[in-house]
């Protein structure tokens, strides 16, 4: 019997989430065998690539605001 993987299986997969060697076989010979779950697949390691690629850094205005607030509040100390 061959089993049916979905999407998020693929991404489980993509992720290094998938629990044992034997469904990680099985999901590379889905992926080579159905065309869309290939082809999701590919579209989803460009993804994740694209997303490893983007600037992760807050802008100086929500610095700065951060920084006001800070010194404006009044914290007591718990002794």
């Amino acid at each position: 019997m061959t089993k049916t993987f979905t999407p998020n299986d693929v991404i489980r997969f993509i992720y290094g989430e998938v629990s044992s060697a034997c469904e990680r076989k099985e999901i590379t010979d889905a992926l080579i065998s159905n065309s869309e779950l290939g082809e999701f697949y590919i579209e989803m390691t460009s993804l994740k690539r694209s997303l490893n690629k983007i600037k992760r850094e807050p802008s100086k205005r929500s610095v700065d605001k951060i920084l006001q607030f800070s010194k404006n509040y009044n914290l007591h100390a718990l002794s």
